[in-house]
């Protein structure tokens, strides 16, 4: 594909231990934003949580949990893509080469405001220039100011990991699907659900 022709993404990445409705938050306010970032879909990328295997309290769930709970919630939805690729950890260059691997380009990224200036330091320092020399095409466009042209969406923190994974000790499954569970989910995604507690 000539670099134009690539899909537009915003993007969300995180450990999402379990998903839960803040996230889900994030992702409409990413697709409220599709059109004004000229993006077609809103693109998931999990990372591996820091001692993923060790500490099941902190992370409940395996890789292979998460992408199909997640897959299972956006199932029918076309604005929203989910990596089949888990991210090594959030530092840009996992980022990058994952949007490399599947085609993309970042138009915008969803973040709480605490994450912010720890992804617009490095996006400083990324040369597109320099990572197109060993591929194709860069996932990241700069204008030339050498600002990227990536949107920053801040979100507001609707409920946490923590709190999500917590609430799964004191409630009975469904009163817990009711309160951390995006609205609306399909019964893929309830059973999927059942591999958190």
């Amino acid at each position: 594909f000539p670099s134009h022709d690539r899909k537009k993404i915003i993007i969300w990445n995180g450990r999402a231990q379990p998903w839960h409705k803040g996230h889900d938050n994030m992702v409409q306010i990413g697709k409220q934003t599709l059109a004004e970032v000229g993006a077609e879909a809103v693109y998931i990328m999990i990372v591996k949580g820091t001692g993923t295997r060790e500490n099941i309290e902190e992370n409940p769930l395996n890789e292979r949990q998460q992408i199909e709970l997640i897959s299972s919630i956006y199932k029918d939805d076309p604005q929203v893509i989910v990596s089949s690729a888990v991210l090594k950890s959030s530092f840009l260059k996992d980022v990058v080469d994952n949007l490399y691997n599947s085609g993309f380009k970042i138009v915008g990224w969803l973040a709480g405001e605490d994450r912010i200036d720890s992804y617009m330091a490095p996006l400083r320092r990324f040369s597109p220039a320099l990572y197109s020399k060993d591929h194709d095409f860069s996932p990241i466009e700069k204008d030339e100011n050498g600002n990227a042209k990536i949107k920053f969406i801040q979100t507001p923190r609707v409920m946490s990991g923590t709190k999500a994974r917590n609430l799964a000790t004191t409630l009975d499954f469904d009163d817990w699907i009711a309160e951390v569970a995006p609205l609306n989910i399909n019964k893929d995604a309830i059973k999927n659900y059942g591999a958190v507690s």
